[in-house]
């Protein structure tokens, strides 16, 4: 595990290189959007994402990096505008991109960093080919992000969402930003699309342990933002308010649905307390774990996982360190 530690240092080490050198080349044409995305960058983050280009194609590799970069810097991107659309104050215990800036701005921040993306993957050194398809799949997985994201705006306003719907929100929201690193290293790499298929099917079973993962961090653990548990403060459907629509009585389901429904600055921390104790009752923590343990399961046993085991070994590492936040619980 230490010596994963330190591979995984130096790679996100030149990652960030990669991306100061890019945003300082940029000022040139757009200095007051590389300022704001070089702020946002900054506010840090774990860079998994980041990491998986170089786990695949070779730790010192500079196309590994600057694909590495492309998907941290539009994984950036979402968060510009997420903070914005959740009006959330602090990410990582800095001020937001739009509280920094104003929302106007934020979203001129977002869109560019979009671009920025692009524009790293056009300067690989690589075959127009090759290139051109990396450039589809990151548009695909941006888009299949995007719409994530706006299922889950959409699903904040139906009534008692279960589980399968959850899961089928943040395949795209969040499963999207994690196959994208895989696909375009093994597409950088020309494996099969047999191979790549596989593949992304295993790096979403990532992202949605990762999300789940996330849901129980932000209400039980530390995510350095404004304020505890604001899933709950942004009436957002968590695995844990899934199982509970699922699982609770008529009346536990309108108590906590009556608490999601209030705005995110209504919400004080009583209501918080109430729908913790909700979960609690219900064990959703418990429930939550169990998908956590299937999916890892499913990965580990997967058959068809293991006809590339280079790939497998990668997805089974990163899935250990999703977790590490939150070994307490698990």
């Amino acid at each position: 595990m230490n010596k994963n530690r330190l591979q995984h240092s130096k790679i996100i080490c030149e990652v960030e290189k990669f991306l100061n050198g890019f945003l300082v080349n940029e000022k040139k044409t757009s200095p007051y959007c590389s300022q704001m995305a070089k702020y946002q960058l900054n506010s840090g983050g774990k860079r998994i994402r980041a990491l998986i280009p170089s786990l695949i194609i070779n730790n010192s590799n500079k196309t590994a990096i600057a694909l590495g970069a492309s998907v941290e810097m539009i994984h950036n991107a979402t968060l510009v505008h997420d903070d914005l659309q959740d009006g959330d104050l602090k990410r990582r215990g800095k001020l937001t991109v739009w509280k920094k800036y104003g929302e106007a701005q934020a979203i001129n921040c977002g869109d560019a960093m979009f671009y920025y993306a692009i524009k790293m993957i056009n300067g690989l050194q690589l075959k127009s080919q090759i290139k051109e398809s990396i450039c589809e799949l990151a548009l695909n997985s941006t888009l299949q992000v995007i719409e994530g994201q706006a299922q889950e705006f959409l699903m904040k306003d139906e009534k008692n969402p279960k589980i399968s719907r959850y899961l089928g929100v943040i395949r795209g929201k969040t499963s999207g930003l994690f196959s994208l690193p895989v696909l375009i290293a093994m597409q950088a790499l020309e494996y099969s699309k047999n191979d790549m298929l596989i593949a992304k099917n295993a790096a979403e079973g990532l992202g949605l342990l990762f999300q789940i993962q996330d849901d129980l961090l932000d209400i039980y653990g530390d995510k350095k933002r404004d304020r505890k548990a604001t899933d709950i403060a942004e009436g957002k459907t968590s695995l844990l308010v899934a199982h509970v629509n699922e699982n609770a009585s008529t009346k536990d389901k309108k108590k906590l649905q009556l608490i999601l429904k209030k705005s995110r600055f209504d919400t004080n921390q009583n209501d918080v307390t109430q729908a913790l104790d909700v979960f609690e009752k219900y064990n959703a923590i418990g429930a939550s774990v169990t998908h956590i343990n299937k999916i890892k399961n499913d990965l580990c046993f997967s058959k068809k996982l293991r006809k590339i085991p280079e790939i497998r070994k990668i997805i089974l590492d990163l899935c250990e360190l999703s977790l590490e936040p939150i070994k307490g619980l698990i």
